[in-house]
């Protein structure tokens, strides 16, 4: 049987993977923000896993950043938070 995770650690975990997504797209907090029509604050308290979000909002999550929402159910790559601005993509 699977053990139990506090909803809290899953939230980090779920907001750990958003911003590996968004990083690995190459997109800012503003830049996602904008394009889910929310504020940059709501976008960092998820990424912080401070803020319960819905199915709906992964789902809308994962449309603009081209995955599924069971991308942000796998494990984050590290549980390093990395602050600051993402890195530059390079083509």
């Amino acid at each position: 049987m699977p053990r139990s995770r506090s909803p809290a650690l899953v939230l980090r975990r779920i907001g750990r993977r958003i911003r590996e997504i968004r990083r690995d797209r190459g997109l800012s907090q503003v830049e996602l923000a904008a394009q889910l029509d929310i504020a940059r604050q709501f976008l960092s308290r998820v990424e912080l896993g401070r803020h319960n979000i819905s199915i709906r909002f992964l789902a809308d999550l994962g449309g603009v950043l081209g995955v599924e929402v069971e991308a942000f159910l796998e494990p984050p790559r590290s549980l390093t938070v990395r602050r600051g601005r993402p890195p530059t993509p390079r083509g």
